[in-house]
């Protein structure tokens, strides 16, 4: 269980996953067999959303939230580039 206060600025993880096969026990939760998308109808720019705290990253003291919003979008572009996939 993470470590997080009511009212904690968070980035969270968009994918969630059962962790249930092989994939998501050996730590490659994004090629998982069972993945929910927790961003539908107005995914992100909701007022509220609910999503599992395992999904979620507190933000580090001195990072702006316009820095932070950067958090997933730049992940990703970091994961294609060290998996060779650029």
């Amino acid at each position: 269980m993470k470590d997080l206060a009511h009212g904690q600025t968070v980035v969270s993880n968009p994918v969630g996953y059962f962790h249930e096969c092989y994939k998501c026990r050996i730590g490659q939760e994004h090629f998982g067999e069972r993945l929910i998308e927790n961003y539908h109808p107005t995914g992100g720019f909701s007022a509220y959303i609910v999503v599992h705290q395992g999904q979620v990253h507190a933000i580090p003291v001195g990072l702006s939230l316009d820095q932070a919003a950067f958090a997933e979008p730049v992940s990703v572009c970091i994961h294609g580039i060290e998996g060779g996939y650029v």
